[in-house]
């Protein structure tokens, strides 16, 4: 455990505003470190396996096939990247911490790599909420014109430019600037002045249009299939709102703590700054398990499927498994 953390070099490499000093030989950052690793060992083939279940369910499935649900198996190969790629860096990173190898150049280069592929990622995740929330917009303000303006094909499209945004994004500065916390997190919000601020537009603004269509349906005989179009539309913008509070209370406790820590770094123990960033910093990885299960559980058809193609069960009998479990 005396090894724990062997150099000053330790956490300076990504996260340079913590300093390493006092905390060596620290029990409680070592069992953090232990802690992080079992945990991002045992949450990794979860968010890989639920992740790719989603995708094959949206491709195989017609029913499922719905241009909703497209862009929510978009959102899912961001998060089987962080199961794929960041985790298994984070822990590679944690073991040579627990061993007493964080003291050579090869560990600055990783630890570079985790936080520039980890940015890369929110980046891409906070993108495809922007085409998950758009999606939503036009199918409620333009019903008629909605079939010709969304299609499967300009989804996939949309989420590559997503993606190739997010990684042509110039987010070496903010690995730079990591040691100025405040900085960094204005060049975030810089970067994304114009996504943020359009995906609470979009949501607000379905909102205002579902309870509209709801008032219109409760004082007019509206036809069955407008009734159920409705509830359709009711069902997609709650998922996409749980989505969007969910990855906020992900994110926004790292953001706070940093801030915290850099506002009080001479009253704060390193021992307590390495503890609460540790984490607070998990949150934002664990998101990725948070919406594959958000869509089990908001949708029974995926739960359908996914016990018909784990169980190897036809459609009518993993209907009925789903019933007799839910």
């Amino acid at each position: 455990m005396n090894r724990v953390i062997a150099n000053k070099s330790l956490l300076n490499c990504g996260l340079p505003f913590i300093s390493p000093d006092a905390a060596e030989n620290s029990r409680a950052v070592y069992i953090v470190f232990i802690s992080r690793t079992a945990i991002n060992a045992t949450t990794c083939p979860l968010i890989i396996f639920l992740n790719i279940m989603v995708m094959i369910s949206v491709k195989t499935k017609q029913r499922l096939r719905t241009k909703s649900n497209i862009t929510l198996a978009c959102l899912a190969t961001t998060d089987v990247l962080v199961g794929l790629i960041v985790q298994p860096l984070q822990i590679a990173r944690y073991i040579l911490m627990i061993k007493g190898e964080a003291h050579n150049s090869q560990f600055c280069t990783l630890v570079d790599v985790v936080v520039v592929v980890s940015i890369r990622c929110v980046l891409a995740s906070v993108f495809h909420l922007f085409l998950i929330s758009a999606e939503r917009y036009i199918g409620i303000h333009y019903p008629l014109r909605y079939s010709n303006m969304v299609t499967e094909t300009r989804i996939l499209l949309a989420s590559g430019i997503a993606w190739i945004a997010a990684i042509i994004l110039p987010t070496d500065y903010l690995r730079k600037t990591l040691s100025r916390p405040f900085l960094a997190t204005l060049a975030v919000f810089i970067i994304l002045l114009i996504v943020i601020p359009t995906i609470f537009y979009f949501n607000i603004s379905v909102y205002i249009q579902v309870r509209r269509r709801k008032r219109q349906i409760m004082v007019t005989s509206a036809t069955t299939d407008a009734k159920k179009q409705l509830i359709g539309y009711t069902k997609a913008f709650s998922t996409t709102l749980i989505l969007i509070l969910v990855m906020l209370l992900s994110f926004i406790p790292g953001y706070i703590c940093i801030a915290i820590i850099n506002a009080y770094v001479d009253k704060i123990s390193a021992e307590k700054r390495y503890v609460i960033f540790s984490i607070s910093s998990l949150l934002p990885v664990l998101n990725s398990l948070f919406n594959p299960l958000i869509y089990v559980f908001r949708e029974r058809f995926f739960r359908v499927v996914f016990l018909q193609l784990l169980l190897r069960k036809t459609l009518s009998e993993a209907k009925e498994i789903e019933r007799r479990i839910f």
